[in-house]
């Protein structure tokens, strides 16, 4: 970001509950579903500092294009935070367009360290349902850039890892750009666990944020 300072980066729908939370929210990890006995206490990770758009209504009364599922949260203590992916790699700070049979890898709260595929770029618009209760929303957002992608032996993803990071990577598993954030999934008898992700492209994202992405933090 242009002052400077750091900022977690995951889906709009994931810590602004649909553009519902208030600037300077903070932002608690663990989540509260992930709260138990003798676990981690919750801290807070970051406050709530940007949402991307996202415009519900039919589509042809809303311009879907500017839909993303994407927002910020200033980080409380860069000490305590690190660019590294999980155990499994740092993040990339190069972006990439995602592309059909490119070769991706993510790290996730649920399913931890996936790889798989991009299978395809939806042809039509993709409608997504959203409920946030604690604001008595209810809504399908429609989406003009989506890509599926299919995991390697099992599931690329499931519930719990959006806002994931989608990293492209080459023929040794090495990675080489970011490409995207995982928002959705769905069944699909195609895919490997019977289960298809659906990613955003994260060059708009970070270009409607004024933001780079961030590599060598505590690594």
């Amino acid at each position: 970001m242009t002052d400077g300072l750091i900022y977690g980066l995951t889906n709009n729908h994931v810590s602004a509950l649909c553009s519902h939370v208030q600037i300077d929210t903070p932002i608690l990890a663990p989540g509260v579903m992930d709260v138990g006995p003798n676990g981690v206490a919750p801290f807070t990770l970051g406050f709530h500092t940007r949402a991307l758009e996202m415009h519900h209504g039919s589509v042809g009364n809303i311009d879907i294009a500017r839909n993303t599922d994407a927002a910020i949260f200033r980080i409380n203590d860069v000490s305590q935070v690190t660019s590294m992916q999980g155990g499994a790699y740092d993040t990339p700070i190069q972006i990439a367009d995602p592309v059909e049979g490119m070769r991706v890898e993510k790290v996730g709260r649920t399913t931890r360290h996936t790889k798989g595929q991009i299978v395809s770029k939806q042809l039509r618009p993709a409608g997504v349902g959203y409920q946030v209760q604690s604001h008595s929303f209810n809504s399908t957002i429609w989406f003009g850039s989506v890509f599926t992608i299919h995991g390697h032996g099992s599931e690329f993803s499931l519930n719990g890892d959006s806002g994931s990071l989608v990293v492209s990577v080459d023929d040794h598993g090495r990675p080489l750009a970011a490409v995207g954030l995982i928002f959705a999934g769905g069944s699909d008898s195609s895919a490997p666990g019977g289960a298809k992700s659906l990613m955003v492209p994260i060059r708009p994202i970070l270009q409607a944020l004024g933001a780079t992405l961030v590599g060598g933090h505590n690594v």
